[in-house]
Protein backbone atom coordinates (compact mmCIF):
# COMPACT_ATOMS: atom_id res chain seq x y z
CA UNK A 1 0.00 0.00 0.00
CA UNK A 2 1.67 2.81 -0.81
CA UNK A 3 5.69 4.13 -0.73
CA UNK A 4 7.13 1.69 1.48
CA UNK A 5 9.70 4.21 2.16
CA UNK A 6 7.61 6.88 4.02
CA UNK A 7 6.31 5.77 7.52
CA UNK A 8 2.82 6.95 7.41
CA UNK A 9 0.20 6.26 4.19
CA UNK A 10 -1.53 9.07 2.43
CA UNK A 11 -4.66 8.74 4.85
CA UNK A 12 -2.22 9.65 7.79
CA UNK A 13 -1.64 12.97 5.29
CA UNK A 14 -5.70 13.54 4.60
CA UNK A 15 -5.85 13.65 8.67
CA UNK A 16 -2.50 16.17 9.07
CA UNK A 17 -4.24 18.15 6.08
CA UNK A 18 -7.19 18.33 7.74
CA UNK A 19 -5.98 19.02 11.53
CA UNK A 20 -3.80 21.69 9.75
CA UNK A 21 -7.17 23.27 8.19
CA UNK A 22 -8.84 22.77 11.54
CA UNK A 23 -6.53 24.92 13.13
CA UNK A 24 -6.30 27.69 10.92
CA UNK A 25 -9.28 27.62 8.39
CA UNK A 26 -9.37 31.16 7.86
CA UNK A 27 -5.78 30.97 6.83
CA UNK A 28 -5.23 32.43 2.91
CA UNK A 29 -1.80 31.05 2.05
CA UNK A 30 0.87 33.41 -0.11
CA UNK A 31 2.50 32.55 -2.79
CA UNK A 32 6.42 33.73 -2.20
CA UNK A 33 8.32 35.55 -4.40
CA UNK A 34 12.05 34.76 -4.81
CA UNK A 35 15.08 36.57 -6.73
CA UNK A 36 14.63 33.77 -9.48
CA UNK A 37 11.25 33.11 -9.36
CA UNK A 38 7.87 35.18 -8.44
CA UNK A 39 4.58 33.82 -7.20
CA UNK A 40 5.80 30.56 -6.03
CA UNK A 41 3.85 28.03 -3.51
CA UNK A 42 6.57 25.69 -1.69
CA UNK A 43 6.18 23.05 0.68
CA UNK A 44 8.65 24.63 2.91
CA UNK A 45 10.75 27.75 3.08
CA UNK A 46 13.98 27.72 2.60
CA UNK A 47 14.53 27.35 6.15
CA UNK A 48 12.69 24.11 6.12
CA UNK A 49 9.13 25.83 7.90
CA UNK A 50 6.34 24.03 6.75
CA UNK A 51 4.55 26.40 4.50
CA UNK A 52 1.83 25.46 2.76
CA UNK A 53 -0.94 22.85 3.90
CA UNK A 54 0.17 19.72 2.28
CA UNK A 55 4.03 21.36 3.58
CA UNK A 56 2.45 21.52 7.13
CA UNK A 57 0.65 17.92 6.84
CA UNK A 58 3.98 16.19 5.84
CA UNK A 59 5.81 17.79 8.68
CA UNK A 60 2.60 16.54 11.07
CA UNK A 61 3.25 13.05 9.68
CA UNK A 62 7.07 13.42 10.47
CA UNK A 63 8.48 13.40 7.04
CA UNK A 64 11.52 15.48 6.68
CA UNK A 65 10.41 17.58 3.87
CA UNK A 66 13.39 19.01 2.37
CA UNK A 67 14.25 22.94 2.56
CA UNK A 68 13.21 24.98 -0.65
CA UNK A 69 15.77 24.81 -3.51
CA UNK A 70 15.37 28.11 -5.30
CA UNK A 71 18.32 26.96 -7.65
CA UNK A 72 16.10 24.00 -8.73
CA UNK A 73 12.88 25.12 -9.22
CA UNK A 74 14.25 28.07 -11.35
CA UNK A 75 16.15 25.55 -13.19
CA UNK A 76 12.43 23.89 -13.68
CA UNK A 77 10.73 26.51 -14.52
CA UNK A 78 12.77 27.76 -17.04
CA UNK A 79 11.99 24.22 -18.81
CA UNK A 80 8.48 24.82 -18.28
CA UNK A 81 7.71 21.70 -16.71
CA UNK A 82 6.61 22.67 -13.22
CA UNK A 83 2.87 21.00 -13.53
CA UNK A 84 4.69 17.59 -15.39
CA UNK A 85 7.84 17.68 -12.56
CA UNK A 86 4.97 18.18 -9.59
CA UNK A 87 2.88 15.19 -11.18
CA UNK A 88 5.47 12.77 -11.21
CA UNK A 89 6.92 13.94 -7.29
CA UNK A 90 3.79 13.66 -6.34
CA UNK A 91 3.20 10.18 -7.93
CA UNK A 92 6.44 8.81 -7.74
CA UNK A 93 6.38 9.90 -3.84
CA UNK A 94 2.85 8.61 -2.66
CA UNK A 95 2.69 5.66 -5.55
CA UNK A 96 -1.12 5.40 -4.86
CA UNK A 97 -2.28 1.35 -5.76
CA UNK A 98 -5.39 0.91 -4.48
CA UNK A 99 -8.83 3.18 -5.76
CA UNK A 100 -9.14 4.40 -1.77
CA UNK A 101 -5.40 5.84 -1.91
CA UNK A 102 -6.48 7.11 -5.58
CA UNK A 103 -9.25 8.88 -3.96
CA UNK A 104 -6.76 10.35 -0.94
CA UNK A 105 -4.43 11.66 -3.74
CA UNK A 106 -6.94 13.37 -5.52
CA UNK A 107 -8.38 15.00 -2.78
CA UNK A 108 -4.98 16.25 -1.43
CA UNK A 109 -4.13 17.17 -4.79
CA UNK A 110 -7.41 19.19 -4.47
CA UNK A 111 -6.52 21.01 -1.33
CA UNK A 112 -3.58 21.82 -2.69
CA UNK A 113 -4.37 23.27 -5.67
CA UNK A 114 -7.72 25.35 -3.92
CA UNK A 115 -5.21 26.77 -1.27
CA UNK A 116 -2.60 27.48 -4.17
CA UNK A 117 -6.07 29.32 -5.83
CA UNK A 118 -6.05 31.79 -3.07
CA UNK A 119 -8.87 30.01 -1.09
CA UNK A 120 -8.37 29.78 2.76
CA UNK A 121 -7.80 26.20 4.20
CA UNK A 122 -10.88 25.68 5.43
CA UNK A 123 -12.89 26.38 2.46
CA UNK A 124 -10.55 24.55 0.30
CA UNK A 125 -11.04 21.09 2.62
CA UNK A 126 -15.07 21.74 1.79
CA UNK A 127 -14.27 21.98 -1.82
CA UNK A 128 -11.93 18.80 -2.17
CA UNK A 129 -15.07 17.05 0.14
CA UNK A 130 -17.69 18.05 -2.11
CA UNK A 131 -15.70 17.21 -5.75
CA UNK A 132 -14.51 14.14 -3.75
CA UNK A 133 -17.47 13.00 -1.60
CA UNK A 134 -16.36 9.52 -1.11
CA UNK A 135 -13.18 10.67 0.71
CA UNK A 136 -15.75 10.65 3.78
CA UNK A 137 -16.99 7.27 2.96
CA UNK A 138 -13.06 5.69 2.77
CA UNK A 139 -11.60 7.73 5.59
CA UNK A 140 -14.15 9.74 7.30
CA UNK A 141 -13.03 12.90 9.29
CA UNK A 142 -11.92 11.95 13.44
Amino acid sequence: MGNPELNYTLFDLVDAVREAAAENPDFVYARRDFPNCEGVCTYTMSDGTPDCIIGVGLAKCGDPVPAWDEQKFYRISKDREIAGFAKRVWDDYFNPTSESEYIAFNWLACVQTRQDAGEAWGEAIEVANSRFPRIMEIHPAR
